[in-house]
């Protein structure tokens, strides 16, 4: 039996700084979940070490709220969300913190919230480096290290993601 893995903050910067490439590409036809578009596609470090996966979604009716998750598929069972790019979907509420705040933000993996029972990804920040799901994904890929996206999203500074 393997040893259980301990997250730590070390191990939190190896996940999120470790260059990945696209595994499994995004589905062709993307599927509509009630009041949302979706897709997804597969991730692995380069080096072969970690498996993720990627999950897109899209309010049809307000564009401007939309999510992009990396998560980190740990093992069989057990998955955690490293990081969400979200757009604006009204106000959020860090937890831990008790600060308030609406427009796009970017949601982080933190031990705190894992020790306290709160969703790991639940601390988020302001950003401005977007405003559409098309400038979150990019900012996504370039985050995240993703080396061989723009094979799968040749268009993606155009706006035609979806």
């Amino acid at each position: 039996m393997d040893a259980p893995i301990i997250i730590t903050e070390d191990l939190i910067l190896e996940l999120l700084s470790a260059p990945k490439e696209i595994c499994s590409p995004p589905k062709i036809k993307e599927k509509q979940n009630g009041k949302h578009k979706e897709n997804g596609f597969g991730l692995k470090s380069i080096d072969g070490k970690y498996c993720f996966g990627v999950f897109l979604r899209q309010n049809i009716e307000l564009p401007e709220n939309f999510s992009i998750g990396c998560i980190w598929r740990r093992d069989e069972e057990r998955n955690v969300i490293l990081a969400r790019y979200n757009g604006d979907h009204g106000e959020h509420r860090n937890f831990l913190t008790g600060e308030k705040f609406e427009g796009c933000h970017v949601h982080t993996v933190s031990i705190e919230a894992l020790e306290n029972g709160i969703k790991t990804e639940n601390n988020a920040s302001l950003t401005r480096k977007y405003t559409t799901l098309e400038e979150a994904l990019l900012c996504f890929f370039q985050d995240l290290k993703v080396e061989n996206f723009k094979q799968y999203f040749p268009n993606i500074t155009q706006g035609t993601l979806f």
